[in-house]
């Protein structure tokens, strides 16, 4: 859970190599592809809350998965420390 939003300028100059370094055969575009008139956004998402699918288990003939909460300042230390 959490809110999107598109990409503030200063974030696009970020966010463009990571895109081109996951490409195969990449198109360098720089933040100004993306703002303006033009057709291509860039957005961000900030979560509020993650969760990781626990035990499924049987409930009638459905099967029902169940959800374990994750704590998003552990998340968030960790991706910044790698």
């Amino acid at each position: 859970m959490g809110t999107a939003s598109e990409l503030e300028t200063a974030g696009g100059e970020r966010v463009c190599p990571l895109i081109d370094s996951r490409s195969g055969s990449p198109v360098p575009r720089s933040r100004d592809d993306y703002l303006g008139e033009s057709v291509r956004r860039m957005y961000q998402f900030v979560p509020t809350q993650v969760w990781s699918t626990g035990e499924r288990f049987a409930q009638g003939k459905q099967l029902v998965d169940t959800k374990v909460v994750l704590d998003l300042e552990t998340l968030k230390a960790y991706v910044h420390q790698a």
